[in-house]
Parts: structure tokens; sequence; C-alpha cells
């Protein structure tokens, strides 16, 4: 629009050059200069808007181009971000094992008999001749005295209740037979003793065989409440742990070297580990640990490594 503009105002300059070769024909052309006059007037009142309008445009599309190569910039970063999301980190996660086979170093066991009668003083006599027989049959073991702890007597009264009906059978005013029931409640009342012996040493071979020869109490006459097994422990967990928790990350590494080799790639960092599990069992047979003296320590860690290709 400015391009056209300038032509206008060159061909209305040359047409104002050429009028003083005709001055004689003053006259003749003087509507004419003033049409032309008037025209290149009207379009240079027009110039400021068009420059205006021209600044507008120029305007709109330098923002919009502005804007267009934001928002393509931004769905590159964006675009970017997504694939690095997207992008799968390849990590194995592998199990290692160590075990060791220990033996209990303590063992505790606790036996308990109980004697009840009408009679408190029976009572008694009988609870303290199985303390003696319990004190015998310990002693003859190879338990040192300090082995074991005799706890003092418990006592408590015990009271059986037993309920009777009585039917009488007899006529009313009537002369009708009727049925009276009387009922009879009769209180029994025992005495009971009950003596404990608890049992705790480091000689684990004597208190298993102890335990082994219980019969001879009973074939004794004592009367032992829900005779308990024998319970083994281990002690020395804190002395072989650390060494096993080594070798099960060795094992969780060579696990993982091969498994890394099949799949093509090599062994990266751990990315996580545990310090290991550990557990212990009952060595050769199923049930719980503690009865048993023969135990195995187990120790699993989980490590996870990354994959490099």
């Amino acid at each position: 629009m400015a391009l056209a503009c300038c032509f206008r105002i060159g061909a209305g300059l040359k047409r104002t050059i050429e009028l003083p070769l005709n001055l004689h024909n003053q006259t003749l052309f003087q509507p004419r200069l003033e049409s032309i006059s008037a025209t290149f007037m009207q379009e240079e009142d027009q110039m400021p808007e068009m420059r205006s309008l021209s600044v507008l445009l120029f305007s709109v599309f330098l923002i919009g181009g502005c804007l267009a190569a934001g928002v393509g910039y931004s769905a590159l970063q964006v675009s970017k971000a997504y694939v690095h999301v997207r992008t799968p980190e390849r990590t194995v996660v592998v199990k290692g094992l160590s075990e060791r086979r220990v033996k209990a170093d303590f063992a505790s066991w606790s036996l308990s008999w109980w004697s009840q009668d009408q009679d408190r003083e029976k009572a008694l006599a009988e609870v303290l001749k199985m303390q003696q027989a319990v004190k015998d049959y310990v002693t003859k073991s190879d338990l040192k005295e300090g082995d074991w702890t005799v706890v003092p007597l418990s006592y408590r009264e015990n009271v059986d209740i037993d309920r009777k009906v009585h039917k009488e059978i007899g006529q009313n005013a009537l002369g009708m037979e009727v049925v009276k029931e009387t009922e009879e409640v009769i209180e029994t009342r025992y005495h009971q003793f009950s003596g404990t012996m608890e049992i705790g040493t480091e000689q684990v071979e004597a208190l298993q065989e102890l335990a082994r020869r219980s019969n001879d109490l009973l074939n004794a006459g004592i009367v032992l409440q829900d005779v308990p097994r024998p319970v083994y422990t281990f002690s020395g967990l804190n002395q072989i742990k650390p060494g096993m928790i080594e070798e099960a990350t060795k094992n969780a590494r060579s696990s993982a070297t091969r498994f890394a080799e099949d799949s093509g790639s090599r062994l990266g960092a751990i990315i996580s580990a545990d310090q290991g599990n550990v557990r212990f069992l009952p060595r050769g047979r199923d049930g719980d640990e503690k009865y048993y003296a023969d135990k195995v320590v187990r120790v699993v860690t989980s490590v996870r490594y990354y994959l490099v290709d």
C-alpha cells in the first residue's frame, strides 16, 4: 500500500512540473489543476491512516510469530520429557542366601506339679512329697545345683457346687396328685497346692537327657501340670550375622552377574539392598525351632542392580 502511494505522488508531481510549459494555457488548465491538487491533498490526508494500519498488521504478525515459536518450543520440551519418562529402566532384583548350622547354647524347662484334697494339711503334705521327688529326679542328672530353682508353693481354694433336685408326690385340697420339687445345693471345698521348678542351663545335652526321662516322674506318681517341652535358644547370632550377610550379598551379585550375561547386558551399580532377613529353622525337620537344639540360621538378602547395555 505504501508503494502505491509513492506511485501516486510521483504521478502528481509529474503533472505539476508539466504545467509551467503551458502557462499560456493557464486559463484552460486551471480547473484541471485544482482537481489534481484536491486529489493529491485527499490522498495525502489518507497516508497517516494507511501507515497506522500497516504498523498494526506488522505488530499482529510479529506477536503471532512469537506465540507460534513459543508453543513449538514448549511442545518440543514436553515431547522430550515424555520420552524421558517413558524410557524404562532395566533392572534386576536378586536374592542371596547364606545358611549356618548351629547348636543351642542355652536350654530352659519348667516343671509344675499339684495336689488337692478336702483336708488342707493332707494336700500340703502330698505336694511337698512331690516336690522332693522332683528334686531327686533333677539332682540325679548332670545339671548343676545352680541350674534349677524351686518356686514357692502357690495355694488356692476350689469350691465344687453340686445341685440335686428332690421330687415329692402328694395331693392338693381337691384330692388331685401334685409333684413338689425341692433343690438341694451341696458345696465341697478343696485345698489345692501347686509347686514349680524352673530350669535354665548352658548344659543343653544334660537337659535333653533329663527331658527324655520325664516318664520317670509319672511312674513315681508325680502329677505334672501340662508338661511343656524344653525350649532351646542360640545366643551367638550377632557374632555370625555380619559374615552371613556378606556371603549372602556375594551370592546375590553372582546370580545377578549370570543373569546379566544371559541377557546380553552388563551388571551396573546397586540401586537398593536390604540387610538380610534372619530366620531360625529346625535342622532337618518341620515345626517350631525353639523346641529343637539343632538349628539352621538362614539369612536372605535382596539386592537390586542396574542392567547396562
